[in-house]
């Protein structure tokens, strides 16, 4: 190897330290910057929800039916944590909808110590910053595991710094920090129990098995991958470290299993909740290029500027689109060259994490009809191998001058292209996370009227987040989808939000309202 690279420190290393200096420094910035100004989205809202100690079936019971409320009812009730209600009345609330609770109690927990400096949505929002942040040590731990490398190491973090997947979900209320964490924590235990070889390693690789089960699901996923890896580089042989391997899991599902029994024992809750992600866009092509797309989004995604930047006079910014096959050329490369380079422990590794779980997701799609695999957060395994793989790519430089300037160049090129996605993103009330909700939009419309009425039938998540940005005299009608609306006659405006089909065929049968969709809002109509 060393015919084709540079040791010590020389001017092309000292850039690369540079680069990495002001990625880490950037990477810091954007996940603070801004951390209230992405709206607030249903899947928060039901983490403020969750925290609040309430389910949706009281929701259902006090507002949706067919009474007059203001936003401050339903604002006091569910969106403010309640410390009357103790922890075991929040365990007993999760596991109605079998909810994974760590994340939940953390969460709770911290909003509980810092809510009186912060806004609720900050505080929230703060903690997955403050998770997030923890990912850097994590990130340097596992790769000094896998590669002996702190230069190795050091590319890692920028990577990991400026990718925008981590960085919006490192302002977002929700548990996909967190599980970054784990899998980043239980990658490094596994790779030094497997180098050590000693008992309280594997203790400490069973310990983070269980945390990352009580924090998400696909967590098993990981765990999946990380057997086939154990089992792969054992040659399939029942050696020490695969019997250590296996009591290690055999104990971190053990001390799952109380919350496994609640699984099962609810669910058919579950399987309603999650019944979303079913008879989904189920082609093949479909699927593997929403996957292609995820993968470069989490690390270069400023051709969305055009989406949320609608009246941005940039035309070369769309040439970004031209960027994903060079990305993608990159990402390949990358993994020829850590399989050619490197030790089968370190590369096996790597490829399980990325591999394992859009396949099998993949294969569930394929299977049942679902769309699974379009949801980039499900992808985070995925990304962070690749981001492992190119960090590998990038951390070596050739003695050949040409190859010398290529490598800087790739360099610069993939942290100068998360840093400017994620300096854009950071100034959009929204981005490709939020699913386009426009609760912003929408509260603005309704905002500007005076003496309005709101009616719906949506889920409550989305009443709780257009609620948030709803002046506090605007008036809600919520409704079960069977309903007809009571329409009264002292309202001077009358917006109806997300309604079903159903509703709006209940409101034209009046014959008393032409219903007319707000111009340039897919999800707000206007009766007059």
């Amino acid at each position: 190897m060393k015919k084709y690279f540079i040791n010590g420190i020389n001017s092309i290393y000292k850039t690369h330290i540079f680069l990495i200096i002001i990625a880490l420094i950037l990477g810091l910035f954007f996940r603070v910057v801004n951390i209230d100004k992405k709206v607030y989205w249903n899947d928060e809202a039901d983490t403020l929800l969750r925290l609040s100690v309430h389910e949706y079936t009281e929701i259902f019971q006090q507002f949706f039916n067919d009474k007059i409320i203001t936003v401050k009812e339903i604002q006091q009730t569910y969106q403010n944590v309640n410390s009357e209600r103790t922890l075991i009345d929040m365990f007993d609330s999760l596991s109605k909808d079998a909810h994974p609770p760590l994340y939940f109690i953390l969460s709770r927990w911290w909003f509980q110590i810092f809510s009186p400096w912060m806004t609720p949505i900050t505080t929230i929002r703060s903690f997955s910053v403050f998770i997030s942040l923890l990912v850097f040590p994590a990130v340097y731990w596992l790769c000094l595991e896998l590669f002996n490398s702190a230069f190795v190491s050091a590319i890692a973090l920028a990577i990991v710094a400026v990718s925008p997947i981590h960085v919006l979900y490192a302002q977002e209320a929700r548990m996909y920090s967190l599980w970054t964490l784990l899998i980043v924590l239980s990658s490094a235990a596994l790779l030094r129990a497997m180098r050590l070889n000693n008992k309280s390693n594997w203790i400490i690789y069973s310990l983070t098995l269980t945390v990352n089960f009580y924090t998400y699901l696909f967590s098993a996923l990981v765990t999946l991958g990380q057997g086939i890896y154990v089992i792969i580089l054992e040659k399939f042989r029942l050696s020490k470290r695969l019997l250590s391997y296996l009591a290690a899991c055999l104990l971190g599902c053990l001390l799952y299993v109380p919350w496994l029994l609640v699984l099962f024992a609810n669910y058919n809750n579950f399987k309603t909740i999650t019944s979303w992600v079913e008879g989904g866009q189920s082609g093949l092509f479909f699927l593997l290029t929403t996957i292609f797309n995820n993968i470069s989004n989490s690390f270069i995604d400023f051709w969305f500027v055009y989406s949320y930047f609608p009246n941005l006079n940039l035309p070369n910014i769309r040439f970004g689109l031209f960027i994903k096959p060079l990305l993608f050329l990159m990402i390949a490369y990358s993994i020829y060259f850590l399989c050619r380079h490197t030790e089968k422990r370190t590369w096996l590794f790597i490829l399980t994490l990325i591999g394992t779980t859009p396949l099998l997701l993949l294969l569930k799609d394929i299977t049942g009809n679902s769309g699974v695999t379009t949801q980039a957060r499900y992808l985070i395994p995925c990304y962070l191998g690749l981001q492992l793989s190119l960090a590998y790519l990038l951390s070596y430089i050739p003695i050949n001058p040409w190859q010398n300037r290529l490598w800087r160049v790739m360099t610069i090129f993939l942290l100068s292209g998360g840093i400017l996605s994620i300096s854009l993103s950071s100034q959009a009330n929204t981005w490709a996370n939020k699913y386009h909700n426009n609760s912003h939009e929408v509260a603005h419309v309704i905002n500007q009227s005076s003496n309005s009425l709101v009616i719906s039938d949506t889920h409550p998540a989305i009443v709780l987040s257009l609620a948030h940005y709803l002046k506090p005299t605007v008036s809600l009608e919520l409704l079960k989808s069977s309903q007809s609306p009571q329409i009264p006659s002292n309202k001077q405006t009358i917006f109806l939000f997300n309604p079903s089909q159903q509703l709006r065929e209940n409101i034209k049968k009046l014959n008393t309202f032409q219903v007319r969709r707000v111009k340039g809002i897919r999800n707000l109509w206007i009766l007059q």
